[in-house]
């Protein structure tokens, strides 16, 4: 079995993780985020963008990159999903 170059690597990354967020838009379009709730993916941007100690709701089917919730936990944001 042959190894993939980077390129080829990065495009079968991008492309599992586009097929997976396009699996999760029906989840995010049944459950309508309720107020302020963040729906769809929350990624190290958006956590580097609220003020240290904020709290970010979530809309039932958001997902939180692993990166995010590191950065969240380390600038004290707490990340609340809502029902």
């Amino acid at each position: 079995m042959t190894v993939p170059d980077r390129e080829t690597l990065r495009a079968m990354v991008r492309d599992a993780v586009r097929e997976a967020l396009a699996e999760l838009k029906p989840a995010r379009a049944a459950a309508a985020p309720a107020g302020d709730a963040h729906a769809g993916v929350v990624n190290e941007k958006t956590v580097a963008a609220l003020p240290e100690g904020a709290t970010l709701r979530l809309a039932p089917g958001a997902v939180v990159t692993p990166l995010a919730r590191d950065r969240a936990r380390a600038r004290r944001i707490k990340l609340e999903r809502i029902r």
